[in-house]
């Protein structure tokens, strides 16, 4: 746990990160965090909630790992997991001021090259998102119900734009 708490504290910004203690006890039927690996070497990691339709919460790979295609087909393999038959997550909204140099942008191109669509699905929770699916075609309705599993009574501080 502590190389996956290191990798978490170092893959994503402060205002996206639930306190990795949250994280551990929401783990349940449904709260999954799979450890990645390969030759007993840590990979990545994957946390989700899992069901027909999916959310990945946070998903990194470790940098020396990145850009050999471990990420993308980390992400083909969530969707042979359980009975899983779409997979959504948020990303740092990306705006029409962005380039090629910005983090946004590029996290966007890489989940587009593994079958990701934008949903046009755009809302605040503590940071500007915006939601993607695999595979693609999925409505606010369907996400506002997702959310209110996921989150419960949190879901009412979603804001959606």
């Amino acid at each position: 746990m502590k190389e996956v708490r290191r990798l978490y504290e170092a893959s994503f910004p402060g205002n996206e990160k639930m306190p990795f203690r949250i994280i551990l006890k929401m783990l349940d039927e449904h709260h999954k965090l799979y450890l990645i690996t390969e030759d007993a070497q840590i990979i990545g990691f994957v946390y989700m909630y899992l069901d027909t339709v999916s959310f990945l919460y946070y998903f990194a790979v470790e940098e020396e790992f990145r850009g050999r295609g471990y990420g993308t087909r980390i992400l083909h393999m969530l969707k042979g997991i359980g009975n899983t038959e779409k997979i959504v997550l948020d990303i740092e909204r990306v705006t029409d001021d962005m380039t090629e140099a910005d983090e946004a942008f590029r996290r966007l191109r890489f989940y587009e090259r593994a079958g990701y669509a934008r949903t046009g699905i755009r809302y605040w929770f503590f940071a500007d998102y915006e939601l993607i699916a695999d595979p693609p075609g999925y409505t606010e309705e369907e996400y506002r119900k997702l959310a209110h599993q996921i989150w419960g009574n949190y879901a009412k501080f979603i804001r959606y734009q």
